[in-house]
């Protein structure tokens, strides 16, 4: 499905045809050309950072925000007793490493 397709589907984002004419415009040689290996769901959530700018604490409070009514204040809170990099995945590391495409398995 073409990422235009995307744009003028989603009911949540309403743009204007001069903006869908300019994204049809945009180079997909090298950024964009994996868009059809990906599954995207409604409720997915992709959070980014860079190296070195707080990306562990923005793990714990994404896996905080997700979960908030999953688990009560209780002593084995899974942030108490895990690493918040082992509770939320790390997409270009361990889902796409070494040639392991999770969405076509």
């Amino acid at each position: 499905m073409a990422f235009t397709q995307l744009i003028e589907e989603d009911d949540h984002h309403e743009l204007s045809q001069e903006s869908k004419e300019f994204l049809s415009t945009l180079p997909r040689d090298k950024g964009w050309r994996t868009e059809h290996l990906y599954l995207h769901k409604a409720n997915d959530i992709i959070v980014a950072s860079i190296p070195k700018t707080g990306t562990t604490w923005l793990k714990a409070l994404t896996f905080s925000i997700v979960n908030r009514h999953s688990f009560s204040l209780q002593k084995k809170h899974p942030l108490l007793t895990s690493n918040p990099h082992d509770l939320v995945p790390f997409l270009e590391y361990n889902l796409y490493a070494n040639n392991n495409v999770p969405d076509q398995n």
